[in-house]
């Protein structure tokens, strides 16, 4: 997720759970690592790397034999041979394969931020952001569309400003809510590809509402995805800044009791076959706030959402 995102597996669930706080606040841009950069790497020192972790011997040699097994280049293919020291030590140093210790989740743990934030703009918006794709963004987001006061709306805003991703399990089940039966979600490519559709339980609302999305330079990996499948499918104007560029698809893999790695094994691939990663997403409108005479507490100017709901 960064969001960094992981992929979701039924038999990491718990894991996922306790890593979702932490991986939620990772800056991922810059990840990208080709094979000409790992082998650049060749000198970097791999125990002085890791010498803060708590790292035995044993723990060593099970981390690059991970490395080993999972890691994948921006292109899809693997290594055709085994990394070296001096490789994995690049891509460690390079933040394209991450360590964390277990105390920073339990910390990050303490103090959680909400999903999904509403509030009734004026003049029939309705403004909806998420910060973050896990387990119940989703259902809350379901929820969320049910009620009352969002039935009566004009118009959406959803806000994915500063989103760093999450899982793609949540990212594919918002998207059910937004867009039409049997459109292409997006797809993921390396170790495990996939592609991934909306199914007949879709409820777009972008199909019945004017329907803006925000985003800006850190909006991430899986919120990235989500903003491409509006803007590719027209469910709604994308508008704000060029997105980071970051589709890293992690895997969490545990080097010991103290010590988590997240190793890339796919990429992202926008709807129409882009590549997230390096490239981002261009936002149909460019906000600026210049001469604006009113802005809300989101940031947001007043007249600016006014005009490009019109234009829908």
């Amino acid at each position: 997720m960064n969001i960094d995102t992981a992929i979701y597996s039924k038999s990491r669930h718990t894991l996922m759970k306790q890593l979702i706080a932490l991986t939620l606040f990772l800056s991922i841009a810059g990840c990208a690592t080709n094979q000409t950069q790992v082998h650049q790497a060749s000198q970097c020192d791999l125990l002085e790397t890791v010498a803060g972790y708590r790292l035995s011997v044993t723990d060593l040699v099970s981390l690059k034999k991970k490395i080993n097994q999972q890691y994948t280049y921006p292109d899809g293919s693997r290594p055709q041979q085994a990394l070296n020291d001096g490789e994995i030590c690049g891509l460690i140093k390079a933040r394209t394969v991450k360590l964390f210790d277990s105390s920073e989740i339990k910390r990050k743990q303490a103090d959680p931020e909400k999903d999904v934030v509403t509030e009734q703009l004026d003049n029939g918006l309705f403004y909806i952001s998420i910060k973050r794709f896990v387990d119940n963004t989703a259902i809350e987001l379901e929820r969320i569309l049910a009620d009352q006061a969002f039935q009566y709306a004009d118009g959406v805003v959803i806000d994915l400003r500063g989103n760093l991703g999450g899982t793609l399990y949540s990212v594919n089940k918002v998207a059910q809510l937004l867009g039409p039966t049997n459109r292409l979600i997006g797809e993921t490519k390396g170790s495990m590809p996939g592609r991934y559709y909306t199914d007949k339980r879709a409820s777009p609302i972008g199909l019945r509402k004017p329907m803006v999305v925000l985003v800006d330079d850190k909006t991430s990996s899986g919120a990235e995805l989500l903003a491409a499948f509006i803007k590719n499918h027209h469910l709604g104007t994308v508008a704000g800044k060029k997105t980071a560029g970051a589709g890293v698809v992690r895997t969490v893999v545990r080097v010991n009791s103290a010590t988590i790695m997240l190793v890339p094994v796919n990429y992202l691939f926008d709807s129409n076959g882009q590549a997230i990663e390096g490239h981002g997403v261009e936002p149909d409108i460019t906000l600026s706030q210049d001469d604006c005479k009113e802005i809300n507490r989101y940031g947001l100017c007043k007249a600016t959402l006014e005009n490009i709901l019109s234009l829908r």
